[in-house]
This record gives C-alpha cells, sequence and structure tokens, in this order.
C-alpha cells in the first residue's frame, strides 16, 4: 500500500511545505576516514525500502530503516494543490 508506505516514510512539514524522506546513507565504522557506507532507498513505484550494500541490494521494512543512524537523509517534497495548479 503506497499510501501506508508513505506514512511509514515520515515527513516533516515547518514551512509549509512537506518532505518524504526518499534515502538514509548510513556510516558504519569508528571514522568518517574509515568504515564502510550502505544507503536505503525508497521505491516510490513499488513502496519498499530497499538496502544497497556494494553488490547486495535487500527489502527492508521501515522500522529496518528507523533504526539506522543515518548519516545523510534525502527528502522529495510532495506537491502541494497549489503548486499543481501552477504546472
Amino acid at each position: 500500500d503506497k499510501e501506508g508506505g508513505e506514512a511509514e516514510r515520515g515527513s516533516t512539514s515547518g514551512t509549509g511545505s512537506a518532505y518524504d524522506l526518499a534515502s538514509v546513507i548510513v556510516h558504519h565504522g569508528k571514522c568518517a576516514g574509515s568504515g564502510h557506507y550502505t544507503t536505503y532507498g525508497y521505491n516510490i513505484e513499488t513502496g519498499v525500502w530497499m538496502q544497497y550494500n556494494d553488490n547486495t541490494v535487500t527489502p527492508v521494512t521501515p522500522l529496518e530503516v528507523q533504526r539506522e543512524r543515518g548519516y545523510l537523509f534525502f527528502y522529495i517534497r510532495r506537491e502541494s494543490k497549489e503548486t499543481a495548479k501552477e504546472s
């Protein structure tokens, strides 16, 4: 269910615009100069979060993404009804 998936992705709307979490980069290690990076990405077509770890791609639950200690977060701004009318 895409609607449920979007709700589980989380959003922020402090400025009148709403944003959905699209990707999270996670660092595994003691310092930024060493260790390993993985990323989680949300597929808006399937409504599924995926973990990308080198050459392995694995579906994961929203809870698994939330439990990670993200290093960098990417958001997509939701299109408002007013913005859609202007396009």
